[in-house]
């Protein structure tokens, strides 16, 4: 299968906001190769439920969502701190989303009032993050736990969404 449809099946398997952010982010010669066969699948009928299985271990290190998840719920409100100082704080709304997690409550104290305050907006108990999204998020969180704890100012190259584009961009021929 060749990069632009790997990387289409990938999408197709996105929610909406996913796909589209990731799209932007590409040059357009290759957004229109994509959308095209982004609209090859909707024809061709896929419901976009692709195996979302597969991309549970977008990083390679062969973990297991059960222990990703195990890990990050098992981090301190320090370590998760650290991952998200400088991550956008609908990302971080997104993450806390997913579940509540046991330091949620605690990690408030480390974010500053008004910046905790754009978090909590972001959080909605109807918001409905993508299985894929879930899965990648807990999974990128859960090895950035496994790495030695540095400043997250010396990580602030590395924010999480980041390694999904590299992952899209690495399908291009």
């Amino acid at each position: 299968m060749s990069g632009h449809r790997r990387a289409a099946a990938a999408l197709h398997s996105l929610g909406d906001e996913d796909r589209q952010w990731i799209l932007s982010a590409l040059p357009a010669d290759e957004q229109g190769t994509l959308v095209q066969y982004l609209d090859e699948l909707k024809e061709l009928g896929f419901d976009g439920d692709l195996s979302a299985a597969s991309f549970l271990d977008t990083s390679g290190t062969g973990i297991t969502p059960a222990i990703a998840f195990d890990r990050v719920r098992a981090a301190s409100p320090g370590e998760i701190f650290t991952i998200f100082e400088n991550e956008p704080s609908s990302l971080i709304g997104q993450f806390l989303s997913i579940q509540h997690w046991p330091w949620a409550s605690r990690l408030q104290a480390l974010f500053s009032p008004v910046r905790w305050e754009s978090i909590c907006l972001s959080i909605s108990p109807t918001h409905n993050v993508a299985f894929a999204r879930k899965a990648f998020l807990i999974d990128a969180v859960a090895n950035r736990l496994r790495k030695p704890v540095r400043h997250a100012s010396v990580e602030a190259g590395h924010q999480v969404f980041s390694s999904l584009l590299r992952w899209v961009k690495s399908w291009r021929p």
